[in-house]
């Protein structure tokens, strides 16, 4: 699988009616990504879902990223650590486009 064929949503379309509908239902947004197994192959996607509050990742706060194992004799195991401030998050964008620049000169000089 190629990262390009992943469907990736983000935030930008969620209103502030959105927000507030699911605070009113007892839920929380969150920006997910999804893997799972299935008998094709693997199913993964990334964007926002409504999850409801006593979910364990509705919890999660901040800068703070979460992964949840669902896992089939343990039950859900759920790991949490510092997500990446806004330091991190400019260095991290500043070194994609220099890869995208050294990629896009190799494609050219070839």
């Amino acid at each position: 699988m190629n990262a390009l064929d992943i469907p990736c949503t983000g935030i930008a379309d969620l209103t502030d009616e959105m927000i507030q509908s699911a605070i009113n239902e007892n839920k929380r947004w969150k920006l997910l990504a999804r893997i799972r197994k299935t008998d094709q192959g693997v199913e993964v996607r990334v964007g926002p879902e409504k999850i409801d509050a006593t979910h364990p990742l509705a919890s999660v706060q901040g800068a703070t990223n979460a992964i949840l194992y669902e896992c089939d004799l343990s039950g859900p195991i759920m790991l949490t650590g510092a997500g990446a401030g806004l330091k991190e998050t400019g260095f991290s964008l500043l070194i994609d486009l220099i890869h995208a620049y050294q990629v896009d000169q190799k494609i050219s000089v070839s």
